[in-house]
């Protein structure tokens, strides 16, 4: 009823004012126009707004200058190639581009800002505001930049400085207390931090280098981070103020007086006695070419007492043994892109270096910073292909340890000591793309007593085992599951190892002989290891040399014989049998059992319905959900369930597996406490 009234005293309203249509239209033409003109205001000029046309960016309007800059190859392909990635921060719009190609990597960015001596605001088009400016000697004297002047002053540069078009990287006041330099020096130093013509801060690209006007041809690294914080250098000092424009240029403030940056890495590392012993490294290691050229790398160099604080065989390995393993060891100390000390921030960061694996870098309260577990005792070592951070002490990776020497760091000290027990350490060290297949530390200590005593009593039994736990070629994970079932060559010949892969819901298991690998491709310089939770015994029979072998399956054998089988389960397979033991059988009665012998063909079949031709693991058994039941199919041709109860037990048909993986060079036995029966739905 309220809509109602008031709806009638809107329309007696309009009703009482005489407007002409003309009028109405000219006053909706006027709001229509303001309107335009608040969108005009707040985005700028445009052709139409919306989906009424085209919108036409702030970039595109007057005063926008563009500039375009490729960063020279850097010698490493590192970066994969990217999208173009454009971004605009409202004073420049910025697109960078990221080209690999067989020279190295090249950063194209393309940039749109106001052309110089012009400015806009955030809803601007274009760039409309014109800057009052001063030329670069008041500029820096409004920034309080006196020192600098007077060194200008004093080598004679005032007038370069007035007339010139420069981009300054101007020293913070007090970074020229107590230099005292001949006049051709105070230049050379000053020219250091001058380039060519103006350049903001918008217009630098990340690993950028730029030439400087110094006759000794320096050169500026910028470089631009994110992350943890947003922070610009300049040869690696913090860029303070930035984009402080003149008339003839612009003023970027640094906090320190730049090093004057001519040589390369390896330039620097034969010009210093403290890194001899790793210029014999890089030499030997044949990487000295690639510390000479382009480049943009962070090289964690171990001084002369970091390397002779290792220990003398492996440092005698590392120098005079192989090359490859050497440059593991030398990349492990190089990041493929330049980290300043001073973006290093309190607390724990990490980086990725050559060899894909990550260093910690880690900014100490008490201001030092560590590289893993070494110290850097000289930050911020410029060069014109890099950076050079001196550390206390030698990054050994895993890639560069012989497969004996990753066991021992990775804790599987009774495997180490076993091997020194069957006098196989020096068979292991120099033997060259093996893949080791390494028990726990838990795998030995489960072990019975007897067992352990009968190893370790006869070395060559011992021998025997822990050269099947080696396979002599390098295989990763994902070459040993690219076929399931695959068996493989070990240094015991003729035994072979079979691994095998298996999938449940949201589940994934890879076992080799049974035995579930828990960790996977740990490198070494000689090969790779996969860490297994059960030292692996190399099995002597078929599954019926398996079921003979133990007194507890005598009735099995027996009916088995009588099935006519014998032959058909000694064949390759692989076979999986779910062997009922003798008190599964009694359970079945005599009668049962009678009429099972007189009848051969349902024996047979009945037997059949215990094996399935695949080799399936108790680890490969999982708990499912009720909609995704497991299931493998006997030689009868029926299905066979699989699951797992709640004290995690296989489970095959509703009958419990109580014996798991009974290793037959032919396949697997596992013990069950009743007979499988066919299943009727």
């Amino acid at each position: 009823m309220r809509c109602h009234v008031a709806f009638l005293a809107m329309m007696l309203t309009l009703s009482m004012v005489e407007v002409t249509q003309s009028q109405r239209n000219g006053r909706w033409r006027d709001r229509w126009n303001q309107f335009l003109q608040q969108l005009r205001n707040r985005f700028g000029d445009r052709e139409g707004f919306g989906f009424f046309g085209r919108h036409q960016p702030w970039w595109e309007g007057a005063n926008v200058c563009r500039s375009v800059v490729n960063s020279a190859p850097s010698g490493t392909t590192q970066h994969r190639p990217e999208r173009e990635q454009c971004r605009d921060s409202g004073a420049a719009y910025t697109c960078v581009s990221t080209i690999t190609n067989g020279a190295g990597t090249v950063v194209r960015t393309d940039v749109r800002q106001c052309c110089h001596g012009y400015a806009r605001q955030r809803n601007d088009f274009g760039c409309p505001i014109v800057l009052q400016l001063s030329n670069l000697p008041q500029t820096a004297q409004s920034l309080g930049l006196n020192d600098l002047l007077g060194a200008v002053t004093t080598a004679g540069l005032g007038d370069a400085l007035t007339n010139s078009n420069f981009t300054v990287f101007a020293p913070k006041d007090g970074s020229f207390a107590g230099v005292s330099l001949p006049v051709n020096e105070l230049q050379a130093v000053l020219l250091s931090h001058v380039i060519a013509g103006p350049r903001r801060s918008s217009s630098f690209s990340d690993e950028e280098v730029l030439q400087t006007a110094s006759p000794l041809g320096s050169t500026i690294r910028i470089n631009v981070y994110t992350r943890p914080q947003t922070l610009t250098t300049a040869n690696c000092v913090p860029v303070t103020s930035a984009d402080n424009i003149a008339t003839n240029g612009v003023i970027h403030v640094v906090d320190k007086i730049l090093p004057t940056v001519t040589s390369s890495i390896m330039d620097l590392i034969a010009q210093d006695p403290q890194f001899s012993l790793l210029r014999t490294a890089l030499e030997k290691a044949n990487l000295v070419t690639t510390f000479q050229g382009t480049g943009q790398f962070t090289l964690f160099a171990p001084t002369n007492a970091a390397f002779q604080s290792l220990d003398q065989t492996l440092l005698n390995r590392l120098i005079n043994g192989d090359v490859t393993c050497l440059q593991k060891v030398l990349k492990q100390h190089v990041l493929p892109n330049v980290i300043c000390s001073a973006i290093i921030q309190p607390g724990n960061a990490r980086a990725l270096n050559l060899l894909d694996n990550y260093v910690n870098l880690t900014h100490t309260g008490d201001g030092s910073v560590l590289v893993n577990d070494a110290q850097v005792i000289r930050a911020d070592v410029m060069a014109t292909n890099g950076i050079i951070h001196a550390i206390n002490g030698v990054l050994i990776p895993n890639e560069a340890l012989d497969i004996v020497n990753v066991a021992q760091r990775s804790g599987l000290t009774e495997l180490t000591q076993l091997v020194q027990t069957a006098g196989l350490t020096s068979t292991l060290q120099n033997a060259q793309n093996v893949t080791v297949f390494a028990p726990t530390n838990e795998a030995f200590q489960i072990l019975p007593a007897a067992t352990v005593q009968q190893l370790t009593s006869n070395p060559a039994l011992l021998q025997q085992v822990l050269t099947y736990h080696v396979v002599p070629q390098q295989l990763s994970v994902r070459q040993l599951t690219a076929s399931n079932s695959q068996q493989l060559n070990t240094l015991n010949t003729p035994a072979k190892l079979r691994v095998n892969q298996y999938f449940g819901y949201r589940q994934r298991v890879v076992t080799v002989q049974c035995a579930p690998v828990i960790t996977t491709d740990v490198p070494a310089c000689n090969g790779v290891a996969h860490v297994i939770s059960q030292l692996l015994i190399p099995p002597t029979g078929t599954v019926v040399d398996v079921l003979v072998a133990d007194p507890n399956y005598s009735t099995l054998v027996e009916l088995v014989q009588a099935a006519g089988l014998v032959g058909a389960l000694q064949t390759e397979g692989p076979f999986t049998v779910f062997a009922p033991n003798n008190q599964a059988f009694a359970q079945l009665g005599q009668q049962m059992l009678q009429e099972l012998r007189s009848d051969v063909q349902q024996l047979a079949y009945i037997l059949r319905l215990h094996v399935i031709q695949d080799n399936l693991c108790c680890a490969g058994i999982f708990r499912n959900p009720w909609w995704r039941q497991q299931r493998s199919t006997a030689l009868s041709g029926d299905p066979l369930f699989l699951s797992r109860d709640r004290t995690d037990t296989p489970i095959v048909n509703d009958v419990s597996i109580s014996n798991c993986d009974n290793i037959a060079t032919n396949g697997i036995v596992h013990g069950v406490d009743s007979v499988l029966l066919p299943r009727f739905n």
